[in-house]
């Protein structure tokens, strides 16, 4: 289990390291088949604010279809709310072979526990 959190930092004396760019120093050491990215939202959605359209799936062939809904996080994040996640792990499963990436809500009573054993809920990030 790994997050995001403040750090030092010499040059700005502080700053955010995501969790995202902590799967990416950590995928291409580990080389894992899959992550799971739990957070707030259900998925990816197609039409946020609005979320009546869940995406399933994207990949680099469907991501330019997505381009309109992905927005930046509602309140203040350094790290590009959900259209900075959702690039910067598409990024990852084009550079580390088989990777898969679920991003779904944590907030789910059985959420976790789901997405450890069975199919996964939310949207699939893959190649």
């Amino acid at each position: 289990v790994v997050y995001g959190d403040v750090t030092f930092d010499s040059r700005r004396g502080g700053t955010i390291v995501s969790t995202e760019d902590l799967f990416e120093y950590l995928a291409f050491r580990l080389q894992p088949e899959r992550l799971l990215l739990a957070g707030l939202e259900e998925g990816v959605w197609r039409d946020f604010p609005a979320r009546t359209c869940l995406m399933k799936e994207v990949t680099p062939q469907n991501i330019e279809a997505l381009v309109p809904g992905l927005k930046g996080a509602n309140g203040a994040d350094v790290t590009g709310g959900m259209a900075g996640k959702v690039r910067q792990m598409l990024g990852l499963v084009e550079a580390v072979p088989g990777l898969q990436v679920t991003i779904f809500s944590g907030e789910k009573p059985g959420a976790i526990l789901e997405a450890l054993t069975a199919s996964p809920p939310g949207t699939l990030v893959h190649n």
